[in-house]
């Protein structure tokens, strides 16, 4: 067969090219989509390049709560997400769309933090016996002050509790409406930076803060790869959390700001340490997920059967990934 003079010298072009193209498509990074409510595990992760690390490319999905982080990796809207142990409890009651594979962050207690005007006289819980306190209401930090509160034996009923979310507490402290705010990273951090208020304690021991990765189901069947990758970038992310405040709090700082919320870095650095970000899905983990199923189920918030834990919670994958660490 005779090529025609002009299209001989593109044909030879076009095979010369074909190995480096291959190469080129062999090293692209692959796509994966993962929601972000702006948590510290989620942010370093793509602002530390611990995606490009491993040939992935994690596109940030915003999302502003964590509803609609569960309807969307539900769907498959999205690949990756990390969410609390209480709405995972209520989520596998209802899906088995959805796999636990790895653990984002842990705190027993002491992530949910009181803070009072930065000049005001109170010393102690008594002190505020009749005052303003503002949390989220049937939020994390509002169950860490009624379980403190019963161990010391009080009672709700004799402080005034105002409902709101950390955008209210930060206003409320400025303004100086409100005796104490209750909350967690970066809002209590924050409040500490800017010498609004002071810590006048904290929750440790009568609360669980917990991060949790969670994956698309369908997605892990069909790219289980993607997956591993995935947690050895996460690993490598955690590990930086862990060992180097002050790095991770630049890039979280970055990340933040891309976002819109122009936080100093200083914000994030004291509040980093608060946080053990290894990954490993730890039995008493497992426990506290399963107790709060029982818990919610005999409080009739959910209906659902209980989950098959051994199968939606695993560690398969997170294994792999151990050892392809770089």
């Amino acid at each position: 067969m005779k090529l025609h003079k002009t299209i001989l010298p593109l044909f030879i072009l076009s095979m010369a090219l074909a190995p480096v193209l291959a190469a080129v498509n062999a090293n692209a990074a692959e796509k994966i989509r993962i929601g972000s409510r702006l948590e510290y595990y989620d942010v370093n992760y793509r602002e530390g390049g611990f995606d490009k690390k491993y040939g992935l490319d994690a596109e940030a999905v915003p999302f502003k709560t964590g509803i609609e982080v569960v309807s969307a990796i539900q769907s498959g809207e999205i690949d990756f997400a990390s969410t609390g142990h209480v709405p995972l409890a209520v989520l596998m009651s209802k899906t088995d769309k959805v796999l636990t594979i790895a653990t984002a962050g842990y705190n027993a207690g002491s992530a949910y933090r009181m803070v009072v005007p930065v000049n005001s006289t109170f010393k102690s819980i008594e002190d505020l016996k009749g005052k303003v306190i503002a949390t989220k209401l049937g939020s994390g930090s509002y169950n860490a002050f009624v379980n403190y509160l019963k161990a010391k034996g009080l009672n709700e009923k004799e402080f005034k509790m105002k409902n709101g979310g950390p955008g209210a507490i930060v206003a409320a402290m400025q303004g100086g409406s409100v005796d104490a705010g209750i909350w967690f990273d970066p809002t209590i951090s924050l409040i500490l930076y800017k010498k609004w208020g002071r810590v006048l304690l904290d929750f440790d021991g009568h609360a669980t803060f917990m991060g949790l990765w969670i994956v698309n189901r369908k997605f892990a069947e069909k790219n289980p790869d993607a997956v591993v990758r995935f947690l050895a970038g996460a690993m490598d992310s955690g590990d930086l959390l862990n060992s180097d405040p002050g790095k991770a709090s630049q890039l979280l700082a970055t990340g933040y700001q891309r976002r819109g919320r122009d936080y100093p870095a200083g914000v994030f650095k004291d509040g980093i340490p608060l946080i053990d970000f290894s990954s490993p899905i730890k039995q008493k983990y497992i426990d506290e997920i399963k107790k709060t199923y029982q818990f919610l189920k005999a409080k009739g918030r959910i209906k659902g059967n209980e989950p098959a834990w051994n199968t939606l919670i695993t560690s398969k994958y997170l294994d792999q990934a151990k050892k392809i660490r770089k």
